[in-house]
């Protein structure tokens, strides 16, 4: 009797299309042993059945497309567990490739192969797995199976669409049903069928070929489609242009300002209102015509405006007793126009101001005289100019004029006679006139003027207190407020030796400098200041004459001191610490030493620009012995030897000085000798008191 072997099926855990899908099947043996031996009746010898052989498990994902298809490659895993025999594989792709192998293991062991998705391609996938026993490979399987694998995973080429009418941009505006045409964008055999779905929620489907979708008016949206093939791969998703499929035109309201039936004295204000329902594609173009040309005109660029409200004034005069016609034209973005006229009736056209000799933001260096009239064509009503001077000083004050605030007689002013102010304006300052007129018809204008009278030049301040002056250094700090006025607006130019001087640049050079700073007003007047001065940062220098620092002297000391530079003076001398008086802008000074002791002497100079030198010295004169008497006598001899020689250099004939005999210089000694003891004397009892 033939032993069977039955298929099973496990459900297990399905994974991504890199591993197991959700749905593992499973499947074992799938064949049957013919020839088995017959089975003896029982008795003590009977040899009882073999285990029962363990089977191969094949493991794989359930097609997840149409008619068995698979939208991607699936893994395949094999588990072997039968010791006594081998599991054998082959896969064989539908491209021709062969992937095959052999599992086997022990007893209580599992062995599997995994046979990833990689290893097939599309179309039919066949994959071949069998059982032999390990000793007798050369008889039947005891285990075959074979399983197909159907791959699709190429997604079928998008569709396309064909417009009637031509979308214009990304849109589609129509008055009129649309016509869109879908068709598949590859060969007709790999496509199934099109399905279409509109925006307002109808489904369809087309045949592979592709067809027509008609939308009416009313229809606002876009249409999407996609192309399905037998695996049941979709292409990706088309969508159409945004379509507006609409015959509703736009809704248009004027309101002419107070009514079209009676006579408009002047200009005559126009709203136009435009309307559109939401639904709708919205307003494109609003125009407006009156009297042969365009009034007001606006384009909408984007489509979505559904309301628009525009104010404009229709300043045309009637001509021969008859309206003038104002028409409004209104178009959607689907075609639809709407037209809506009125007709207006306008008298006469404001009164006109004119001047001559004056104008609006005039400035004037000189006097100004002009004149204003006014002109119109059927009279006047009333008429009024007022003028204000605001002075220099910021003064204001109203000016009277002959003939102001006028009125026409009776039936109107004669319009072959104009009304006429005669304009003078002497003073300095700012002059503001206004003119306002009325018609007999009510038009009421007015007109400003503004007019600068300024025959005075800026002011400049600051410069002249340079003049003369003596610095360290040029820097200009003033802010330009500080530094000039005019009641008018004015420039002006900075220049030091010729050249451009920015304000706030600091300037080191000593030497002669030239400041010209000039002013210019709105009125031409010019002002000019000049100043030279003097850039010095060296300190004065102090030069000492006959005597030295830290030198000592046996005799009287003539010490002399002076600067010499120019406007340099000695500021302060102390000697000892005692303040000498010095005379105003002293620059040299003299002193005689001749007590015995020590002298310390402190002086300081400045010059004009402020710099300073300060010097100090120490030196002391020895207190004389008794050879001092000897000195009067010295004295005379070097004097005389010292004149002698002076007048040899002056050209003075030299005369020779004799020796003088010992009895002379006996009848010298005489004195000192007789007078010696008595002096000596009175230093005694000098020192005794």
């Amino acid at each position: 009797m033939p032993l069977l072997v039955f298929c099973v099926f496990v459900a297990g855990a399905r994974e991504s299309r890199a591993g197991y899908d959700e749905n593992v099947k499973v499947d074992t043996v799938v064949t049957e042993i013919d020839e088995a031996p017959d089975i003896p009746e029982e008795s003590e010898d009977t040899i009882l059945p073999e285990e029962p052989v363990s089977l191969p498990e094949i493991q794989y994902p359930e097609a997840d497309g149409r008619q068995g298809y698979y939208l991607f490659f699936p893994d395949i895993r094999i588990r072997h567990r039968e010791p006594e025999a081998v599991t054998k594989y082959r896969l064989l792709s539908a491209d021709g490739n062969k992937t095959e192998g052999s599992l086997e293991g022990k007893e209580g062991e599992t062995s599997e192969v995994l046979l990833e998705g990689k290893c097939m391609s599309e179309g039919e996938n066949i994959l071949r797995v069998w059982m032999e026993e390990k000793e007798e490979s050369s008889q039947e399987p005891m285990f075959l199976q074979e399983v197909s694998f159907l791959v699709d995973t190429q997604k079928p080429a998008p569709v396309l669409f064909l417009y009637d009418p031509v979308p214009s941009g990304e849109c589609i505006f129509a008055n009129a049903p649309v016509e869109i045409m879908i068709k598949s964008g590859e060969e007709e055999e790999d496509v199934e069928q099109i399905c279409y779905r509109t925006e307002n929620g109808d489904w369809g489907n087309l045949p592979a070929e592709g067809g027509t979708v008609l939308l009416q008016p009313g229809f606002r949206g876009r249409v999407e489609a996609y192309a399905l093939d037998c695996a049941g791969n979709r292409s990706e998703l088309t969508i159409s242009c945004e379509i507006f499929c609409e015959n509703t035109p736009p809704a248009v309201q004027m309101y002419v300002e107070g009514g079209t039936d009676f006579w408009h004295t002047g200009p005559v204000a126009v709203q136009v209102n435009v309307r559109e329902n939401p639904e709708e594609t919205g307003i494109r173009s609003v125009t407006c015509y009156g009297g042969g040309r365009i009034l007001w005109q606006e384009h909408i660029e984007q489509a979505g405006r559904f309301s628009l409200e525009n104010n404009f004034i229709v300043d045309l005069v009637s001509e021969g007793g008859a309206g003038i016609p104002v028409t409004v034209e209104a178009t959607d973005w689907a075609g639809n126009a709407w037209t809506e006229t009125r007709t207006i009736l306008v008298d006469t056209a404001a009164p006109v101001i004119q001047s001559e000799g004056i104008y609006d933001q005039m400035i004037s260096a000189e006097p100004v005289s002009g004149k204003i009239w006014i002109q119109e064509e059927n009279g006047l009503d009333y008429e009024k100019i007022e003028i204000w001077r605001t002075s220099p000083s910021g003064k204001r004050e109203y000016l009277e004029i002959p003939g102001n605030g006028a009125k026409g007689t009776e039936g109107g002013v004669d319009p072959t006679k104009r009304q006429e102010w005669e304009i003078s304006l002497v003073e300095d300052g700012i002059y503001e006139i206004a003119v306002t007129v009325r018609d007999l018809s009510g038009h009421e204008i007015k007109q400003q003027y503004r007019i600068t009278v300024d025959g005075t030049s800026p002011v400049i301040r600051y410069v002249n207190q340079m003049q003369g002056a003596y610095v360290p250094y040029f820097q200009w700090n003033y802010g330009t407020e500080e530094m000039f006025w005019d009641f008018t607006e004015y420039s002006y130019e900075m220049r030091l030796d010729d050249r451009f001087y920015a304000p706030g640049k600091r300037v080191t050079q000593e030497g002669r400098r030239k400041l010209q700073v000039a002013a210019v007003d709105a009125a031409g007047n010019r002002s000019v200041a000049e100043a030279v001065f003097q850039i010095d940062h060296t300190p004065p220098n102090i030069r000492i004459y006959n005597v030295e620092d830290g030198k000592t002297y046996e005799d009287a000391v003539e010490m002399s001191m002076s600067v010499e530079g120019e406007g340099e003076y000695l500021k302060e001398i102390q000697i000892n610490s005692e303040e000498m008086h010095l005379e105003e802008a002293c620059q040299v000074f003299r002193k005689s030493f001749q007590e015995p002791g020590e002298y310390k002497i402190r002086m300081r100079a400045e010059d004009p620009a402020g710099n300073q030198e300060q010097r100090q010295l120490t030196f002391q004169i020895k207190e004389k012995g008794a050879e001092s008497i000897w000195s009067p006598v010295k004295k005379i001899f070097q004097r005389e030897e010292s004149s002698a020689e002076e007048s040899a250099g002056m050209g003075y004939e030299k005369k020779e000085v004799k020796e003088i005999p010992a009895a002379g210089v006996a009848m010298l000694l005489l004195p000192a000798a007789v007078l010696f003891p008595i002096l000596k004397r009175s230093i005694v009892l000098g020192k005794r008191k």
